[in-house]
């Protein structure tokens, strides 16, 4: 929305002035954005303090002249604890209209959308568990060696950081893969880890990668859907969550067929994601579903290769193209 137009919006509010059809459209810019929530809260507060204030101005007069003044010092602290009670109660006015505001209307689909996209992209560490719903979990990979997807399991970081980590089928070695923010790297077993400062330059065993769905880079994905799918907002298993059901509008879009979003209504974060009709030019498996098992802080190098092998481990760098 134009700057402009949302302070006119929000100053008709904050004077009882809105229309019911300006208030649904400040109603659908304050649920799909974060910088304009925190403008809302701002101008609020102070609205509601400057209010106040006002109505508590005689009051206060009556409070001071009751007070003992041997010197200045008793008024200042009487004119303090007027102040900070009425910035007290000026907070609690913002926040009610605040919540005022939102909670007279539901989450429509885009608007969850984005909730979720702004969750997504937020610095705080969330793993994931993999499962393999529909097709094979194993897929074949150089040297006569196989990877299965089923139990590895995703961190992530922010908009772009990731660590994935599957089974080879040997059952005694792994394939170590992530992205830091600056370069791409992987590794199997005890072998060099190749690095390279291509984002996308390892993901091609992960399923979805042939159209750019690797759940990797979940922000960024996630932010496709509401281009190329149709969206419908549905009830969760239970209270605690919400569902966003997406599927193509097209045969022409890039991507699963289908993405089911369980995701916390409060905070936007993705409990369980499945993806469905995965591209089979490779093979592998056809639906997946990721489940967070944690959301403990992983440290400052989690997401580097360094913090995943042992010293001294040989680094193949490839050129820069």
């Amino acid at each position: 929305m134009d700057p402009s137009r949302f302070d006119f919006l929000l100053n008709r509010y904050l004077d009882a002035e809105l229309s019911p059809e300006e208030k649904s459209e400040l109603q659908t810019v304050l649920l799909s954005d974060p910088e304009a929530r925190r403008q809302f809260w701002r101008d609020a507060r102070l609205h509601g303090s400057l209010r106040l204030l006002a109505e508590q101005e005689s009051g206060a007069h009556e409070a001071l002249s009751d007070v003992e003044k041997p010197g200045r010092n008793r008024v200042g602290h009487a004119r303090q604890r007027i102040w900070f009670g009425a910035a007290a109660s000026a907070a609690a006015a913002a926040l009610v209209l605040f919540l005022g505001l939102l909670l007279t209307r539901p989450l429509d689909a885009s608007a969850a959308l984005q909730q979720v996209i702004d969750a997504a992209g937020q610095e705080g560490d969330r793993t994931y568990t993999v499962s393999v719903l529909k097709g094979n979990p194993v897929r074949q990979i150089s040297g006569g060696r196989a990877l299965t997807l089923e139990g590895a399991v995703v961190h992530f970081r922010g908009k772009d950081r990731y660590v994935v980590i599957q089974n080879l089928t040997d059952g005694e070695r792994q394939r170590t893969t992530g992205f830091d923010g600056e370069e791409s790297w992987s590794f199997i077993g005890n072998g060099a880890v190749n690095v390279s400062d291509d984002p996308r330059r390892f993901r091609s065993n992960l399923p979805g990668s042939q159209h750019d769905f690797a759940f990797t880079n979940l922000h960024h994905e996630l932010e496709s859907l509401g281009e190329g799918y149709d969206i419908q907002l549905r009830d969760g298993e239970d209270a605690g969550m919400r569902r966003l059901s997406a599927s193509k509008k097209s045969r022409d879009v890039r991507g699963p067929r289908e993405v089911e979003i369980w995701f916390d209504p409060d905070s936007g974060t993705i409990l369980k994601l499945e993806l469905y009709g995965l591209p089979q030019g490779r093979g592998g498996p056809r639906a997946i579903r990721l489940s967070l098992t944690d959301q403990r802080d992983l440290g400052a190098d989690f997401f580097s290769h360094t913090a995943h092998h042992e010293a001294g481990r040989k680094i193949r760098t490839e050129p820069s193209k």
